[in-house]
């Protein structure tokens, strides 16, 4: 079922998992930092809402294999 969308939408090589691994691996290093920084302030639900859907787009940005996939996660 799943093996259609992984062939048509998604490109998985070499270097797109590097750079997903970069990705993860800062964004992951931000938002650590930012939990600790964060803590106490009113927004703090809506920042690390807001940050995670910017690190999952740009995950989905770095291994679209369509275009139009790419400018949704744009």
């Amino acid at each position: 079922m799943f093996d259609n969308l992984t062939t048509h939408l998604l490109f998985l090589d070499p270097l797109a998992c590097v750079m997903i691994a970069l990705v993860s691996y800062i964004g992951s290093c931000v938002g650590g930092y930012s939990f600790r920084y964060m803590k106490g302030d009113h927004k703090y639900i809506t920042f690390f809402t807001l940050f995670i859907l910017v690190v999952t787009s740009t995950i989905i940005m770095v291994s679209a294999d369509h275009i139009l996939l790419f400018f949704c996660a744009w």
